[in-house]
């Protein structure tokens, strides 16, 4: 049996974050859902991407990397995002954070 190349590893890496990437959006849906949210959580998730990874991509590697800790990241979220993110949503970003799970989107 011959070794993987590296594509075929990143490849591979990229299915299994999509996956993962899917059952947090499943997760995410289903929560607005029960919510009765799910007009105002798009439009949150629509906004993080658009308005804030688009226009300052360093931020997304920021929070993807293993440069500052979960509890920074936490703290950080929590003073910039606190108030003005839905519940729903904001619980969402906190379940990322605790899972280490910025990058599963694949964006990075």
């Amino acid at each position: 049996m011959t070794e993987p190349t590296p594509k075929q590893y990143h490849d591979r890496a990229d299915v299994s974050a999509r996956r993962i990437a899917k059952v947090y959006a499943t997760a995410l849906l289903n929560a607005a859902e029960a919510e009765g949210q799910e007009k105002e959580v798009l439009e949150e998730l629509q906004s993080l991407v658009v308005d804030v990874f688009e226009k300052e991509p360093r931020l997304e590697v920021l929070l993807s990397g293993a440069a500052i800790g979960r509890h920074a990241r936490e703290e950080a979220l929590r003073k910039t995002l606190g108030a003005r993110t839905d519940a729903v949503f904001g619980k969402f970003l906190m379940v990322l954070n605790n899972h280490n799970a910025w990058s599963c989107s694949g964006r990075s």
